[in-house]
C-alpha cells in the first residue's frame, strides 16, 4: 500500500490522507502517483525508500533515515503522521474486521481514510491531527510538530501480509 498526507491543508484546517493499494515499491509504480497528486514545488518527506529518489527534480524532497534510528530530522521533516495513519488501519484490519482479503483490501483502506476524514470523536484520528500540527497553533508545547505548513506532503509505502 502507499500513502500520501497532505499535512494541514484541508478547508478545515486538518492534514488529509489519501491511500492505495499499489502492485509493488518500484520507483515506476510509487513516483507517477506521487507526481499526479503532489504539487510542484512542494516539501516532500518520505522514508529512505530507494523508490523515492529522483523526486527532487520537482519537489522539496526529504527524507528520515528509520533503519539508523532516525524518526525525525531538522525538526519538522518526519513522516509520523502517516506512519500513525498506517498503525490505525492495521489495528483495524487485525482486530475488527480479522479476515480480510486481498481482493476487498481497497474497501478496508478506503474505510478507514472516511472514517479519519469525517469522525471528529474518534480520539486516535484527533491525537494525529494534533501530532501534524492541525489543531494546535504556533503555542504547541512540543515545537516545529506543531506548526501547519501548507505544501508539505509526508509519503510512505506500508506492506501488508495476508
Amino acid at each position: 500500500m502507499h500513502g500520501i498526507l497532505e499535512r494541514g491543508r484541508h478547508p478545515n484546517g486538518t492534514s488529509r490522507v489519501t491511500a492505495a493499494v499499489v502492485l509493488n515499491q518500484k520507483a515506476k509504480t510509487l513516483q507517477p502517483r506521487i507526481r499526479s497528486m503532489v504539487e510542484d514545488g512542494s516539501r516532500v518527506f518520505t522514508d529512505a525508500l530507494a523508490s523515492y529518489d529522483g523526486l527532487s527534480d520537482k519537489f522539496a524532497h526529504d527524507t528520515v533515515e528509520h533503519a539508523a534510528g532516525q524518526y525525525v530530522k531538522e525538526g519538522d521533516v518526519h513522516t509520523n503522521c502517516m506512519e500513525n495513519f498506517w498503525a490505525l488501519l492495521k489495528r483495524a484490519l487485525k482486530g475488527t474486521y480479522v479476515a480480510v482479503t486481498p481482493k476487498h483490501l481497497e474497501r478496508y483502506v478506503d474505510e478507514e481514510i472516511f472514517s479519519d476524514s469525517t469522525s471528529g470523536t474518534r480520539q486516535m484520528p484527533v491525537a494525529l491531527r494534533m501530532r501534524c500540527g492541525a489543531l494546535l497553533g504556533s503555542g504547541c508545547s512540543t515545537g516545529s510538530l506543531c506548526k501547519s505548513e501548507p505544501h508539505v506532503w509526508i509519503i510512505v509505502r506500508w506492506y501488508w501480509r495476508f
